[in-house]
């Protein structure tokens, strides 16, 4: 992927996510604290046999763009 965005002058941005929480539940009530728009969208920990929420992509998101700015140990 890097490659092609090189060829291709597409901005590019490698990020290295630590692990800073337990869970990416614990991850997206911690973000839902930073961003209380976030709130009413934060998913619930699923039971092993339930679908994973969609609505963690949205945290998954959010945290990325963190990483990016912020830097990667701050959330």
């Amino acid at each position: 992927m890097t490659w092609e965005a090189a060829q291709h002058a597409v901005h590019d941005i490698g990020v290295e996510r630590r692990q800073l929480f337990a869970n990416k539940y614990e991850e997206a009530a911690a973000l839902a604290e930073r961003f209380s728009e976030l709130a009413p969208l934060t998913p619930k920990p699923r039971r092993i046999w339930d679908k994973e929420p969609l609505k963690t992509t949205y945290f998954e998101a959010v945290a990325l763009a963190l990483a990016v700015i912020d830097g990667p140990t701050e959330v």
